[in-house]
């Protein structure tokens, strides 16, 4: 329970500050990247989240996947 109450603050002082936090202790210098990361991609919409909601905008939408990439 704790931790979960841990990582739900961290949650919501990033979405309230726009900044990632992580813990870096206990962990090796080059997990950092990593640990980073990972801890974006559970509040932030990241790279590898693009391609599945552009998609579910097309099915929405009945527009083409490519026309929705220009914006128009």
């Amino acid at each position: 329970m704790r931790v979960r109450l841990r990582v739900g603050g961290g949650l919501e002082a990033m979405a309230a500050t726009g900044r990632i936090q992580v813990d870096y202790r206990g962990l090796r210098v080059g997990e950092y990247p990593a640990a980073c990361y990972a801890q974006a991609r559970q509040l932030f919409v990241t790279d590898p989240d693009l391609a599945p909601l552009l998609l579910y905008a097309a099915g929405l939408s009945g527009r083409n996947p490519e026309t929705l990439t220009e914006g128009r």
